[in-house]
């Protein structure tokens, strides 16, 4: 399949050590009808976990949660790991901005979070490619 004008692709949080909140990039998701979720996660020290959510705005300013867009929460018993997650951008409450956000507590976790928006379902969640596929989203 020619992905050649059905995708784009953003980086919302850039790969980086962090114990911190991390508000992500916004991305305009207007015109497009499904994004896929890739949370790339390096390292979570010892004692450390990473939560990753993605949120909306209608102004790019005034933010909230998209109902049920979060990932398991990240440890030292699942980390190194790449996962995907399917937003169906008109049907989960997104308005016309998303972005990631990373809330790393107790120690500094790896990670970035990336957007693959699609404007038709030439792409299936299942065909993203991923080592974990977080399901649900959809």
């Amino acid at each position: 399949m020619d992905l050649v004008g059905l995708t784009k692709t953003y980086s919302s949080i850039l790969p980086q050590s962090s114990s911190t909140t991390v508000n992500g990039a916004t991305v305009d998701a207007l015109g497009w009808e499904d994004a896929h979720v890739v949370l790339h996660c390096g390292a979570t020290a010892s004692t450390g976990t990473l939560d990753v959510k993605v949120e909306t705005s209608a102004n790019d300013s005034d933010w909230a949660d998209v109902p049920d867009a979060v990932f398991p929460q990240v440890t030292p018993t699942n980390d190194n790991a790449i996962y995907v997650a399917r937003l169906k951008l008109a049907t989960k409450d997104c308005l016309r901005y998303i972005r990631a956000t990373g809330v790393a507590a107790t120690a500094a976790s790896i990670y970035g979070v990336s957007f693959i928006l699609s404007s038709n379902n030439g792409i299936s969640a299942g065909d993203a490619g991923s080592e974990k596929f977080q399901e649900g989203w959809s």
